[in-house]
């Protein structure tokens, strides 16, 4: 479970760029992104570097999808961490 909503937020942000329409907002999310993007490293990281069947590298694809608005709530809700 540790790592799933820094890489859900990852997956998030990329996910909504095309719906982003005013450039100060845009310019805000890319700022974010990136971060997310090193926290989702940096947790996989610590997580799988005892040599696990896991991903054993921080960063295991080259490119990251977005995801849907649907596909992110299931992701979320899946956790546990928010209800209602």
């Amino acid at each position: 479970m540790e790592g799933l909503l820094e890489d859900t937020g990852v997956h998030a942000y990329l996910g909504q760029v095309g719906n982003i329409k005013t450039k100060a907002v845009l310019i805000g999310a890319g700022r974010i992104l990136p971060v997310e993007a090193r926290h989702a490293s940096w947790i996989r990281d610590l997580r799988f570097s005892g040599g696990t069947t896991s991903p054993t590298t921080p960063a295991p694809a080259a490119f990251e999808d977005g995801f849907t608005k649907a596909k992110i709530l299931a992701a979320v809700k899946a956790t546990g961490f928010i209800v209602g």
